[in-house]
């Protein structure tokens, strides 16, 4: 945690080329004890760790050091995900709510890790935490086009409507929260987290 903590900071002053290589290799049984939610933080960590540290190369081919390689790839295989940051890691586990009580909404939500300082750079978590609230939403639209295929198969005409109004309504909504992109993060802007989550190879 600390280091990812710290990446915004690490990536400005260049030092993440060398703290990274100081960062001790957790053995992979510690790693299999991991829950579920300790697991997709690690997931989090690593992958923001590991791009930062590739993008902050100047020149290809890019390498990743063994300290950050060799936990990354015992949890990609754990998850069954390729070991390279993915939307995922990204976006659908980086995040937390500001009132644990409140709902899945981008004003009430905060990142848990970020390539640049949010204070000189909030545009990142707004663009993140945009698609939070459209993935959370679109849950129901997912939802309904179970029960609207049901429905169908069951020639179920009242059933069907109630499930294509409720989608057409999330909809609705997805448009809404996507058009609020432009409240916290411009074409100005994106350039600059752009680069930070770029695929990258040796």
């Amino acid at each position: 945690d600390e280091c990812g903590n710290n990446l915004p900071e690490l990536i400005e002053s260049g030092k993440i080329l060398t703290q990274a290589k100081l960062l001790p290799i957790p053995p992979t049984e510690s790693i299999l004890m991991l829950n579920k939610r300790q697991l997709q933080l690690a997931w989090v960590r690593y992958s923001f760790i590991q791009s930062g540290y590739a993008h902050s190369q100047k020149n290809g081919p890019f390498f990743v050091c063994r300290n950050i390689a060799q936990p990354m790839v015992a949890i990609s295989k754990m998850l069954k995900k390729p070991p390279i940051l993915s939307y995922d890691a990204y976006t659908l586990y980086n995040w937390k709510r500001r009132d644990p009580g409140g709902p899945i909404k981008v004003d009430n939500l905060e990142l848990i890790q970020t390539f640049l300082n949010h204070s000189q750079h909030p545009y990142q978590a707004w663009f993140i935490l945009i698609h939070v609230e459209i993935e959370a939403l679109a849950g129901t639209a997912v939802r309904n086009i179970r029960e609207a295929v049901l429905a169908a198969e069951r020639e179920d005409d009242a059933m069907l409507e109630s499930a294509l109004i409720n989608i057409d309504s999330v909809l609705d909504e997805i448009l809404k929260t996507m058009k609020r992109m432009t409240e916290g993060t411009a074409p100005e802007t994106y350039h600059l987290i752009r680069r930070w989550i770029m695929y990258f190879e040796n």
